[in-house]
């Protein structure tokens, strides 16, 4: 069995190791999931933005 070994092309461009430790998605840099599909709604049904709040979840199935 050989040992892992990593890309010889990308270590030698410079290009950076991934990490997925390190790359976790902190939640004070994204916009929560309802705003995604209240947003996504007021596009689709040309409705305002805080009735699009209140129908998202029911829309998308989940329980709030």
């Amino acid at each position: 069995m050989q040992p892992h070994m990593e890309n010889p092309t990308a270590a030698n461009c410079g290009a950076p190791k991934t990490d997925l430790a390190g790359a976790l998605i902190a939640s004070d840099n994204t916009k929560s999931l309802r705003y995604f599909q209240a947003h996504q709604l007021t596009r689709r049904c040309a409705i305002s933005f805080a009735m699009a709040s209140v129908v998202a979840p029911l829309l998308h199935g989940e329980t709030a």
